[in-house]
């Protein structure tokens, strides 16, 4: 996985994006998930590696399968806040993907 510290008023944000999807825009009308940012560019680090740095982190933006699944496998997100978008990857207009991706503020079980 790849991550990400960026430093602010409230503490530390930590963002980690699982490695497959680095590099990626997605689209679907109005709706877009842009992965190639520098917000989601950072160094590879290990589970383990990760996890100790949750524990210094103020708020956490987990995108990926294998990311949200850490952080629910550590105890820090709660099921009913994860995102479930299902966007179209905008290289080959057919290849459609299923993105779980963890934000605090998120409704109960929202797709969007």
């Amino acid at each position: 996985m790849i991550i990400n510290r960026k430093e602010t008023s409230s503490g530390i944000l930590l963002i980690v994006t699982d490695s497959e999807l680095i590099g990626k825009k997605f689209e679907e009308g109005k709706k877009q998930l842009d992965l190639t940012a520098k917000f989601y560019q950072g160094q590879e680090k290990k589970e383990s590696e990760i996890q100790e740095m949750f524990k210094s982190s103020y708020l956490l933006h987990l995108t990926g399968e294998k990311a949200v699944s850490l952080g629910i496998k550590s105890g820090l997100v709660d099921k009913d806040k994860i995102l479930t978008i299902i966007l179209t990857n905008s290289r080959p207009a057919l290849d459609r993907e299923k993105i779980h991706t963890f934000l605090p503020t998120a409704s109960k079980g929202q797709d969007i």
